[in-house]
C-alpha cells in the first residue's frame, strides 16, 4: 500500500495534500461518487452488469474503515472507473495534491515508448543515462510486464482496448508509475542498451513533472497542421492527413471543414486519382467526424442508430460545474417521453441520413489507424468499416466499434477530497452491424507498427507498408 512520499500521521489542514480524511468524510465522497455515476452515466452499464458494478463498488465501500489521505482514495475508485469501461470517463486527483506532486522530484526521468508489450527509451531528459532506443527491463525491481499489468488494472478505455491503455502509456508513463506503482526519488534500472544484447543496470534520479513536461515540450518539433493533402504524382496516391475532428479550431485555420475539403477532392477528382489514403493516427475525435462521410461514400446513410441518455435531472448538480439550473435547460434538449429502453432519445436524432458531395470519391480507400484513433475517430472508422468501404492498417482503433458515451460531460468534484469525475451524459449507438464485438474497436486488416528504429530515425513504416501494398496492387 503505497502513500504519497512523506506522508505525516497527524492531521493536517485540508488545503495540504497529506491531509488524512476521516472514515465519514470518505464515505460522503464515495457515496456521491457513486450516485452521479448511477444517476448521470449514459453508458454505465454499456460493458459492466449492475450486479458486478454494484458488488464492486459495495466491496470499495466496506473497505473505507480507516483515515486516508486523497491519493490513497483515488486508488480505490480507479478500479471503479476501469471496470465501467468508458474511455470518456475521467478522474483525477485534487489539484492541491496535483501541485504537491509535480514539484516532487519522484518522476521516472524518462519519455518511454511501448511495442508489442515492450517499454524503450524514447527521450532520455537526464544526460548521461540511458540512451534512446535502449529496452528496459525492470524499474526497482518490478519487471517492466508486472508495472504495465498493474497500471492496467487502474486505466480505463472503451471496453478495456489495450491499445488505447498502451497508448496512454507512450504519453504519460512516467505520471501512471508515480500514481499507481510507488514514489521513489531514485529508481534502478535494468536495460538493453540500443543495438546491443547484454544486459546492464543504472540507478538514476528522479525529477519534477514539472521539469519532465518542460523538458519535452522544449524538444518536440513542430506540430503537423490539423488537415493536409499531398499527391504523390509518380505513384497516382493522395494522402490526406486530418490530425483533429474539432471543428473550433478547423474553422480558426481553414474557414471550415467542408471548405477544405471541397477543395481537398476537387484536385482528387480532377487529377483522376484511384488511391487514396487517409492517416488518423493519433485522431482524438471530436465533434465533425461524420463530415467526411459524404466524400467517401455515394448513398444516403444513417450515421447513428440512437442518440439517447438514462435520466435528464440529475440530484447532485452543486458539486459539479453545470450549476442548479441545469436540470431546467438540460431537459428541453430530450423527448419527453422514454424509448423501448426507458431512456431518452436526443430530439431529433433518428432517422437523419447523411447524403453524398458531389464531389464523393469513388477510387480505392485506405485507412491508418491506432489505438489513438478515439472518440469521434473511431466511431468514423467504423462506419466505414461496417460499409467495407475501406482497407485499414495500423492498430485496433481506441474507440468501441458500436459508439461511446461521450458529447456532453458534467465534471463533479468530490467536496472533501477534491478528486474530480468527469462523466458523459450522452450515450452514441453507430448504425453498424449488432453482431460486432462489442469489446472491440476496429481491427485493421493488416496489423503494422513502427519499430523504435523507425521512430528514432524518423522513418513511418506504416505509411510506406500502404504506399507499397498500393503499388503491388496495380501490377
Amino acid at each position: 500500500d503505497i502513500g504519497v512520499t512523506g506522508v505525516q500521521t497527524c492531521a493536517l489542514p485540508i488545503s495540504d495534500p497529506l491531509y488524512k480524511f476521516s472514515v465519514n468524510e470518505l464515505l460522503e465522497d464515495f457515496d456521491l461518487f457513486s450516485l452521479a455515476l448511477e444517476e448521470a452515466h449514459a453508458g454505465l452499464y454499456n460493458y459492466i452488469s449492475t450486479q458486478r458494478f454494484k458488488t464492486l463498488t459495495d466491496s470499495i465501500k466496506n473497505g473505507l474503515t480507516h483515515p486516508m489521505i486523497d491519493m490513497e482514495f483515488y486508488r480505490l475508485l480507479c478500479p471503479i472507473i476501469e471496470a465501467i469501461e468508458c474511455g470518456h470517463t475521467r478522474i483525477a486527483i485534487s489539484n492541491q495534491t496535483n501541485d504537491y506532486l509535480n514539484k516532487q522530484n519522484i518522476f521516472f526521468p524518462f519519455q518511454l515508448r511501448f511495442i508489442s508489450g515492450k517499454a524503450y527509451v524514447l527521450k532520455n531528459l537526464q544526460a548521461n543515462t540511458i540512451t534512446p532506443g535502449s529496452e528496459i527491463l525492470s524499474i526497482n525491481n518490478r519487471p517492466i510486464s508486472v508495472i504495465i499489468s498493474a497500471i492496467f488494472k487502474m486505466q480505463n478505455s472503451d471496453g478495456g482496448i489495450i491499445t488505447a491503455k498502451y497508448k496512454k502509456l507512450d504519453e504519460k508513463f512516467h505520471e501512471l508509475y508515480c500514481q499507481f506503482i510507488e514514489q521513489s526519488q531514485s529508481f534502478t534500472v535494468q536495460y538493453i542498451p540500443y543495438k546491443t544484447t547484454k544486459t546492464k543496470e543504472m540507478i538514476v534520479t528522479g525529477i519534477s513533472n514539472n521539469e519532465w513536461w518542460s523538458k519535452i515540450n522544449s524538444n518536440n518539433s513542430p506540430s503537423k497542421k490539423l488537415l493536409s493533402l499531398k499527391i504523390i504524382d509518380n505513384a497516382g496516391i493522395a494522402v490526406l492527413d486530418i490530425r483533429k475532428f474539432v471543428s473550433q479550431e478547423i474553422n480558426e485555420s481553414y474557414g471550415s471543414f467542408q471548405q477544405f475539403m471541397d477543395s481537398a477532392f476537387k484536385e482528387i477528382k480532377e487529377k483522376k486519382l484511384q488511391n487514396l489514403i487517409i492517416d488518423l493516427r493519433g485522431n482524438g475525435g471530436g465533434d465533425i467526424s461524420d463530415e467526411l462521410i459524404p466524400y467517401l461514400i455515394n448513398y444516403p446513410i444513417q450515421y447513428y442508430k440512437i442518440i439517447d441518455t438514462p435520466k435528464t435531472r440529475y440530484s447532485f448538480l452543486e458539486h459539479t460545474d453545470k450549476g442548479l439550473f441545469f436540470n431546467e435547460s438540460n431537459v428541453d434538449l430530450w423527448n419527453k417521453f422514454r424509448n423501448e429502453n426507458g431512456r431518452y432519445d436526443l430530439l431529433g436524432n433518428r432517422n437523419e441520413n447523411i447524403n453524398p458531395s458531389s464531389l464523393v470519391y469513388n477510387g480505392n480507400l485506405y485507412i491508418l489507424i491506432d489505438g489513438n484513433s478515439f472518440s469521434a475517430t473511431s466511431d468514423l472508422a467504423s462506419v466505414l468499416h461496417d460499409q467495407k468501404r475501406s482497407t485499414f492498417f495500423g492498430e485496433e482503433t481506441g474507440g468501441s466499434n458500436l459508439g461511446s458515451s461521450s458529447g456532453d460531460f458534467i465534471n463533479l468534484t468530490l467536496p472533501h477530497t477534491q478528486i474530480k469525475v468527469t462523466i458523459p451524459i450522452r450515450n452514441y449507438i453507430l448504425n453498424v452491424n449488432s453482431s460486432s464485438k462489442i469489446r472491440r474497436g476496429v481491427i485493421p486488416d493488416y496489423e503494422i507498427s513502427n519499430t523504435i528504429k523507425d521512430i528514432l530515425d524518423g522513418n513511418d513504416a506504416e505509411m510506406k507498408f500502404v504506399i507499397e501494398s498500393i503499388s503491388k496492387n496495380k501490377k
